[in-house]
């Protein structure tokens, strides 16, 4: 009983894999074991989380200083668009939690911020490429700050 346990588990990890290989991009970057994308696409908050979703991902959780500086390295090298969406928001009690549940524990915000109610990373050209975090509305639909977004998957 134990052998087709062993045998059943190691076939349904193997089926798990094979099942997120199909919705993983290959352009992605690995830091720390997570694997990341930056997406050139226009979406909103909504849309962003289902594309990242039914890719088996989510949008970025940045927790640590290190992973900040990760994503802004990705954003410099990759990145088209200011704007890029996070996994980042305030929750019903006005705490700021990443879409996994995850309270902040890091935070790199721009001066004057938080304001709104989801987090982006805005990537300042016109300041040696800096960049800050921001908020946004969870709808905002401002096509001259066309937001891409930043996909996180957790291996």
């Amino acid at each position: 009983m134990k052998k087709l346990f062993f045998i059943l588990t190691i076939f349904g990890l193997i089926n798990f894999s094979i099942v997120n290989a199909e919705n993983f991009p290959d352009d992605t970057e690995e830091f720390n074991g997570h694997h990341y994308a930056v997406i050139d696409r226009h979406m909103d908050f909504e849309t962003a989380q289902e594309f990242c979703k039914s890719r088996g991902g989510h949008l970025v959780t940045i927790t640590s200083e290190d992973e900040n500086i990760f994503i802004k390295e990705l954003i410099h090298r990759y990145a088209t668009r200011n704007f890029y969406r996070t996994g980042g928001l305030k929750n019903n009690s006005d705490e700021w939690t990443w879409i996994t549940g995850e309270k902040f524990s890091y935070s790199d915000w721009f001066k004057g911020e938080p304001k709104n109610s989801t987090v982006v990373i805005f990537k300042d050209a016109k300041i040696g490429f800096n960049t800050y975090w921001k908020t946004a509305e969870k709808d905002e639909e401002n096509p001259a700050e066309d937001y891409g977004l930043i996909c996180e998957w957790d291996f």
